[in-house]
């Protein structure tokens, strides 16, 4: 039966049909009805989650939402402002599309700023000076001041091995609006394949301080690792990297989920979680 309206009442969520007849309705204390459409509507838990539902007040899946603020909904998916992106989701929570605020030239901002924040870390844990830095005026001189501290704070913060969390840094879009990061002749986006779990016990993964780096590895022909924003396959992609991709660092203690060793890394292009399995040592 179509949603025709969905309202907050007290401390329920009432779903209406296209007679005002009342669907179904469930608690809904702490929460906000952000979106709605004719299948499902959307919800804000309390700043936290952002989550889809049916006409039935089923959950359909949820995503992380700190810092993001849903902006619509309408047919089959709703449009989020996070951060310098508007991104469209299906009732899923699968990134479909993005843009920069603004168009082109917000996304070519957001991407000169990725570029800063990437030159300051070189420079602090190596020492070296980088050729190529995007200077355009003091605002983005204060951004290249406020990256560079962030990344001492990051350095001086080795024996630190709680979660670390940045900002995602798209670069190009793919299909589906996800970013691909791919060589000349690497399609375009689609998710990894998974192989045999390793039979031999891992190997420890070193911080980004000892200057340790890793290449992808294990990933079949055509197809691509996806980097999320959280340590779990439930978590949104962002970036997605061509088998072979290289110069990637670890930064604190791997986490398990669900059976999988998850580890946060950091690559030239942005940053991210994926799963351990398909990394290894540029020395080995």
């Amino acid at each position: 039966m179509p949603i025709s309206d969905v309202r907050k009442d007290g401390n329920w969520i009432v779903v209406y049909d296209d007679r005002g007849k009342e669907i179904r309705r469930t608690g809904g204390y702490k929460m906000d009805v952000v979106g709605v459409t004719g299948s499902f509507f959307v919800v804000d838990e309390g700043g936290v989650w952002i989550v889809t539902y049916d006409e039935q007040c089923k959950s359909i899946a949820r995503m992380g939402g700190r810092n993001k603020t849903v902006r619509g909904a309408s047919g089959n998916t709703f449009t989020v402002e996070d951060g310098p992106w508007f991104v469209t989701y299906d009732r899923r929570c699968k990134e479909l599309a993005r843009r920069g605020k603004g168009g082109s030239a917000s996304a070519k901002r957001a991407k000169d700023l990725g570029s800063i924040q990437q030159s300051a870390r070189t420079i602090v844990e190596t020492g070296k000076s980088v050729a190529a830095i995007p200077a355009k005026g003091c605002g983005l001189l204060i951004a290249l001041i406020s990256a560079a501290f962030f990344a001492i704070k990051g350095c001086l913060s080795t024996s630190d091995h709680s979660n670390l969390s940045t900002p995602q840094q798209s670069v190009s879009s793919g299909n589906a609006g996800t970013t691909v990061l791919a060589y000349a002749s690497a399609p375009e986006s689609k998710r990894a394949v998974p192989v045999a779990e390793p039979t031999a016990p891992l190997t420890p993964f070193y911080q980004s301080s000892t200057g340790q780096t890793f290449s992808v590895i294990g990933i079949a022909a055509g197809d691509t690792l996806n980097v999320r924003n959280g340590p779990s396959a439930t978590n949104g992609v962002t970036i997605q990297l061509p088998n072979g991709y290289g110069s990637i660092t670890v930064v604190g203690s791997p986490v398990m989920n669900n059976g999988t060793e998850w580890v946060n890394i950091r690559f030239r292009d942005g940053s991210g979680w994926v799963n351990r399995q398909y990394l290894r040592a540029d020395s080995e």
